[in-house]
């Protein structure tokens, strides 16, 4: 296994974290080998006509961990609040190049299905299997790279019709939110324009509040800060 980077070596601390916390039950985690570090894309993408127009820029290669799949599914224990997370990470340029996720049927809006056409899955709870992904949208000329997240009850909620947000937030920046969330259901609402006081989202708020007042006392070495503001700030 080669030395990780700067990134990969902050996402190994981050599992290990969780492992070593006594006030949280680990129910699986996978931490799969590295993969070779770039300095740019892979030279794949310049071979495929699909990917003539897609910005995929050198700072993706820089900061991008190149794990063969790197996921963890946990839950507290008493006495913290009960709430739970799970996170499932792979290389970047891996996921770009899987099939984008089976949601449309024969009903769906032909807007709907251009769109989930576009999505690549970067993140997902495969172990919980909550029906909650984030996925990078794949378009010709934009950059950065959009992220979307999936949410199949998010229809439920007040306000929306849709299953799906956009998140406001860039790849790299997404993971660098995810070593302070550990993958708690629901923290890429922080990162989305929702009111997380709307009906519907009470497990979602519960399990957010939850958090930042759990995780400055189990993560001291992490700054809390700027998501408790953005939690005040969609209430």
């Amino acid at each position: 296994m080669r030395k990780p980077t700067e990134i990969e070596s902050a996402h190994i601390a981050s599992v290990d974290e969780i492992l070593a916390c006594d006030l949280m039950t680990v129910e699986d985690h996978e931490m799969e080998e590295l993969g070779e570090q770039l300095e740019a894309a892979p030279g794949v993408f310049s071979l495929l006509p699909e990917w003539k127009d897609v910005p995929l820029g050198s700072e993706l290669a820089r900061r991008t961990p190149r794990f063969n799949g790197l996921g963890c599914r946990w839950r507290t224990k008493e006495p913290l609040a009960p709430f739970e997370g799970e996170f499932w990470i792979t290389d970047l340029f891996v996921a770009l190049l899987q099939d984008p996720p089976d949601l449309a049927w024969e009903g769906t809006p032909a807007e709907e299905s251009a769109l989930y056409a576009q999505f690549r899955i970067v993140d997902s709870t495969p172990v919980a299997a909550t029906g909650q992904f984030t996925a990078v949208r794949v378009q010709p000329g934009v950059d950065p790279l959009e992220l979307w997240y999936y949410d199949m009850d998010l229809n439920t909620v007040e306000g929306h019709d849709r299953q799906y947000v956009r998140l406001e937030v860039t790849y790299p920046d997404y993971l660098d939110a995810l070593l302070l969330t550990k993958g708690t259901f629901g923290w890429q609402y922080l990162f989305a324009d929702v009111s997380l006081g709307s009906e519907g989202f009470e497990r979602v708020l519960f399990s957010l509040r939850s958090m930042v007042e759990a995780f400055p006392r189990l993560f001291p070495d992490h700054d809390y800060a700027d998501l408790k503001a953005r939690l005040e700030a969609r209430l």
